[in-house]
């Protein structure tokens, strides 16, 4: 039988006790000051939806008090749009399945919401669940900003990949506007927020180019078609089923932007179009009035070779008759009794005539067209061999006046300050 512990030990014994519930009492505080020194939101809590303990993050991060939270199911802090996905966490977690980094909302005070992450073990012989949650709503904000962006560029992508599909169209060689219209309108639901339920509609003047599924509703938005300052038609664009309203009814702004272009960029093609065939048209035009003009030039060219004929024929026919019909009766005239005057006048006449038929005088009229009329006459007796006195009584002028139509016609035949005698020269002018 063991004997009983005496005074001493019982002290001794009890000293250690009280020695081994101050450490303890340490530890505890020690871990206390740990849990609500942690950044991180920590807690226990209950199958049943409370929470047990929680850290001073949790009313830092939240706003409530301690006592406001732990007064009430944890699920009335939850989103309304988290409940289902947070209840089934719950339920792994009471089938003693552990569930890491689980994102849901919770409710501040000011009714605001921050996004948390949990991480949770249960203790199924305790009954509790030991869970850490990290406030991550700055870089869920900073992921949904960047999906903003990212789906933003994506819609600008579209957008652009539409207008430079209608720029390719444009250039493609042989495609008439009627296979452009109907092609740009196949483009367009492509480039909006929505592609499966789009379609789309260009109509111009009586003409349509639509899209197979077209249906229009009252979900819609259209772009005018202006051809140089008149609308011709319209460019539709269409939802076949309700969306959530954003900037035009279910619109984006940037897709208000961008019908708007693709209206003013098929009346800028249009417009092209017809600049195209007017110049065509006329190009026609110019070439037939271009075939017209030779066959007028070849009909002129033969006018104008008859009346050289004609000419030349008349030329010879005056000369004939002036031969035949004139000139014996000059001769008649001159050896007949003349005074001197009359003498004068018959030499003029011949002169003149020999002037109108001379081969002489037709060459040097056309060859120097600058001679004067009493130059080419002057020039005329010049070749007959008469001196200047004999052409002055022939003219009625001066001898001196005949020098200076002398000294006229060897400057404009070129012979100034040349020993070529006139008379010479004038003479291989007739040959």
């Amino acid at each position: 039988m063991a004997s009983k512990p005496t005074r001493e030990e019982l002290g001794q014994r009890a000293k250690e006790l009280e020695a081994a519930e101050t450490k303890d009492k340490k530890s505890e505080e020690a871990i206390h000051s740990l849990f609500d020194l942690a950044s991180d939101m920590l807690c226990l809590a209950d199958i049943d939806g409370y929470f047990r303990q929680i850290n001073q993050a949790f009313e830092k991060t939240l706003g409530y008090s301690r006592k406001e939270i732990l007064g009430q199911p944890f699920i009335h802090f939850v989103h309304p749009d988290d409940v289902d996905s947070t209840m089934a966490q719950v339920k792994k977690l009471s089938q003693s399945e552990p569930v890491v980094s689980f994102e849901n909302r919770y409710r501040c005070k000011d009714g605001s919401y921050k996004w948390l992450s949990w991480t949770s073990r249960p203790n199924p012989e305790e009954g509790i669940v030991y869970a850490i949650a990290r406030d991550i709503t700055e870089r869920q904000l900073a992921e949904e900003s960047l999906k903003k962006r990212t789906h933003e560029l994506d819609e600008r992508i579209k957008e652009l990949n539409c207008l430079y599909g209608i720029s390719h169209l444009v250039e493609e060689d042989g495609i008439s506007l009627e296979e452009m219209l109907q092609a740009t309108a196949d483009l367009l639901p492509l480039a909006w927020q929505y592609p499966e339920i789009t379609c789309a509609r260009i109509t111009v003047k009586d003409q349509q180019f639509k899209t197979k599924n077209f249906r229009k509703t009252t979900w819609n938005q259209s772009g005018d078609i202006f051809v140089h300052g008149d609308r011709v038609g319209v460019v539709e664009v269409c939802y076949l089923e309700e969306k959530p309203k954003i900037d035009e009814g279910p619109f984006m702004k940037e897709e208000r932007k961008l019908i708007d272009a693709v209206g003013e960029r098929v009346g800028r093609i249009m417009e092209r179009r017809q600049a195209q065939e007017s110049l065509s048209k006329a190009h026609d035009e110019l070439k037939a009035k271009s075939h017209r003009l030779q066959e007028v030039n070849t009909a002129l060219r033969v006018l104008l070779k008859q009346r050289e004929d004609d000419k030349q024929d008349l030329q010879e026919t005056i000369l004939s008759n002036v031969k035949e019909l004139i000139t014996p009766h000059l001769e008649r005239m001159k050896k007949g009794r003349l005074d001197v005057n009359q003498t004068a006048l018959v030499s003029i006449m011949e002169s003149n005539l020999n002037s109108i038929v001379s081969p002489f005088i037709r060459k040097l009229s056309s060859r120097y067209l600058s001679l004067t009329p009493m130059e080419i006459r002057v020039a005329d007796f010049i070749k007959e061999g008469r001196t200047n006195k004999e052409i002055g009584e022939l003219l009625f002028l001066s001898p001196n006046t005949i020098k200076f139509h002398r000294y006229n016609i060897r400057m404009k035949l070129g012979l100034k300050n040349k020993k070529t005698n006139l008379r010479s020269y004038l003479l291989s002018l007739a040959k």
